[in-house]
Order: structure tokens, then sequence, then C-alpha cells
């Protein structure tokens, strides 16, 4: 019997399948129809990086038994279709797993491994693995089925989510207050205590240090500045600017950070702000697959903090932070 995986979109490509999977031991067998869920939208919209970060150019596909033991594991590679078909699989409870766009340090599974694999210190994937988009952005979903004899029956339907969230650049506007009326030339902007390390949402979004960040500081060290999370702005020229980083939960003093550089009459100064803080935003941390936006009005350019990891008093800086929703639009390599 068959296993059909069934993606929201369809296109023809070449691939390569790497299955793994035990005998059959006289338990009857089951197929499956899985769907993967993406948006509704028919068509990819926006600038060419959105199409890369919802690119899927290599997936997994786990199958676990009621024991919490994988049962399957197939993989699809060098431009997936998004229709497949997996075999050999019995009837009864399982979880399915998909994992697409893993880093190549992501670990091999092997039939009858455990569930909790995935929660293993060897299953955490680094942020610097979510950099080059030529890989694609590492994304999973789940979901449970109690497989029956007839394929009729054996429809799931999973959602897929990035694991990384995007950190946007908004509007940045200088709106000095009296006495803040010296020269000031914004310069750089600066992502700091990003979590360098994130289980894939199976079975959570785990984060951990060390640190990350794009300018050195007290939690940031030299060994673990990162280029990538730092870039050259001005007051005129600050749009399209985004980083990826993994989930934060907190607490405050762990929060993530964005930090605007800038000299006021000669002198450095630095603008820190924590992007996820309850009492910021919708009062909520950094989740997995969200955007957020963040819009800064300057009120007090001369207060600057000489540290770029510690924010600043409320006064000196208006900042809006607004969380939505990343959809993800999966895609192969289409021209449209």
């Amino acid at each position: 019997m068959t296993c059909l995986a069934t993606f929201l979109l369809s296109a023809c490509s070449s691939e390569d399948e790497n299955q793994t999977t035990p005998p059959l031991t006289g338990k009857e067998s089951a197929a499956l129809t899985i769907r993967i869920v993406g948006s509704d939208r028919p068509k990819l919209t926006g600038s060419p990086t959105q199409v890369e970060e919802n690119e899927i150019q290599r997936y997994k596909v786990y199958v676990f038994d009621d024991n919490e033991q994988l049962e399957k594991v197939q993989e699809f590679s060098s431009n997936p279709s998004f229709t497949q078909t997996i075999s050999d699989l019995t009837v009864g409870y399982k979880v399915i797993i998909i994992v697409a766009n893993a880093p190549a340090s992501f670990p091999v599974f092997s039939i009858k491994d455990e569930y909790m694999k995935f929660a293993d210190e060897g299953s955490y994937i680094n942020l610097d693995d979510q950099v080059d988009l030529s890989n694609g952005l590492t994304m999973s979903g789940q979901s449970a089925i109690s497989l029956s004899p007839s394929p009729a029956l054996n429809t799931i339907d999973i959602t897929l989510k990035r694991v990384v969230a995007k950190i946007k650049l908004g509007d940045i506007t200088l709106d000095p207050e009296q006495g803040h009326n010296g020269v000031f030339t914004l310069q750089r902007v600066h992502i700091t205590r990003a979590m360098s390390m994130s289980l894939i949402g199976i079975p959570g979004f785990t984060a951990q240090e060390p640190f990350y960040g794009g300018i050195e500081g007290t939690a940031v060290t030299a060994p673990n500045v990162r280029n990538y999370l730092s870039e050259s702005i001005s007051l005129a020229d600050h749009a399209d600017r985004y980083f990826y980083v993994f989930s934060n939960a907190g607490p405050r003093d762990k929060a993530t950070i964005i930090t605007l550089e800038g000299i006021y009459d000669g002198t450095l100064s630095y603008f820190p702000f924590r992007i996820n803080d309850d009492e910021t935003g919708d009062g909520e941390y950094i989740k997995p697959n969200t955007q957020h936006t963040i819009n800064v009005v300057i009120k007090r350019p001369g207060s600057g903090s000489p540290d770029p990891e510690v924010p600043l008093d409320k006064a000196t800086l208006q900042v809006t932070v607004t969380p939505e929703d990343w959809a993800v639009v999966l895609t192969q390599n289409l021209e449209w």
C-alpha cells in the first residue's frame, strides 16, 4: 500500500528519494494522504527575498508509532515535487513530522529512535545556518492520525512554520526635544543578545545561549559577534533592513535587543531597545514564524548610551513594535 504526501502547490521537478523502513511483521498496512498547509494565496507576491524565505528545497517525513518510536523516515531532495509517495506503513496511531530545509548538522534518525530525540542537545540548530537563503530557512510541522486500512480515511493536514522570526526595521524619525539640537548622524543598526541555538519546534522551540550579536558587549563576546546581525543605515536610508533571530522568551535581562548606533556632536552613542519586552508591543516575546516591525522616534539624541546592550530611558526613544503572522507560502524554484 502507499502513503501519499500531497502539498498545497505542485510542480514537476527531478527528485532524490532516500527512505528507511523496517520490514512489515504481519501487521496490516495502511495508506495516508498528507497535505502540508501554507497560505491560500494563489500566486507569490513581494520581493525575491520573500520568495526565498518560502522556498522548500528538501524535506524529510518522519512517522512515529504509538510507542513514540520511529517507524519510517523518508527524504525528498533536489527541489522536490509537492506530491510524494511513502509506502509500507502499518495501521494504528501515528505522529507525522515534517522537517524542511534542515541544516547539514541536523542529526540522522534511525528506525526505533525515540520521538524525544528531537529535544536532544544534538538536535539544536545554529543561527549561522539560517542566514544563507540559498539553503532555505528551516521549517517544521507535526500532527497525529490513527491510520485505517482504508486509504480514503487517512488524510491529514500539517502546517509548516519557520524556526526563526524576522526583525524588520520600519520608520526611523529624528524629532529632537529642546536641548538636543546638536548634529546627529545615524550610522548602523545592530541586533544583540540573539539566541544562537534553537530546537526546531519538535516538541518545542526552546532556544539557548551563547548570545550572538552584531557588536561586542558584555553579553556578546568577541567570538560570538556576527556580521549578519549588523547593517549600515542613515536617517535617509534605512528601508529593507531585516534580521533573522530565534525565539526568546526572556527574562528581561536576556531579552533580544535592537540597537541604533549614531554620532551626536562627535560622540559615539547607542540607542538600545528590547524587542521582546512585556512592556512593549503586544506584551509578548519573540515567537517563531512571526515578523516584528520596529518603528523608532529618537527624541533625545544627546542622551544615548555608551553601552550597546543597556536599554535606554523610555523618554529617549519612542518605539513601536508590531508583531504579525509571517505567512508561509510554500514554493519551489518557480517562475511566476
